[in-house]
């Protein structure tokens, strides 16, 4: 009887991403979605709506904020924020955590984890 050696479904996804050249954009918006739950850990009250991650490029993580309460209270968890995203995603490096005043999402240019895409 012929034996079947099963591939983890991690090696699978990742073979598919790669093949598709699409891996960096994946791994920018698991990042993006890791920021915002730390955001909803770590802010209280209602500035929990004011700060939202909404992009990560060439090691920078972009924080919107809605206002300068909400941009001030971000600014001193940066550090925090960066640690705690270095631990989890511990391949990439957090040169910058940058907190600006805008609304909405980022456009197709910021979502890249490196300019070569």
């Amino acid at each position: 009887m012929r034996e079947y050696k099963l591939s983890s479904l991690s090696h699978l996804l990742g073979g598919s991403l790669a093949r598709h050249g699409i891996g960096d954009r994946v791994l920018s918006a698991q990042i993006v979605a890791s920021a915002n739950q730390l955001l909803t850990e770590l802010l209280h009250g209602d500035q929990r709506g004011e700060v939202q991650a909404v992009s990560y490029k060439a090691s920078e993580l972009l924080l919107a904020c809605k206002t300068p309460t909400a941009r001030y209270a971000a600014e001193g968890l940066i550090k925090i924020i960066a640690r705690k995203l270095e631990e989890k995603y511990p391949d990439q490096t957090f040169r910058k955590v940058i907190c600006v005043f805008r609304n909405g999402k980022a456009n197709d240019d910021e979502w890249y984890n490196s300019a070569s895409l």
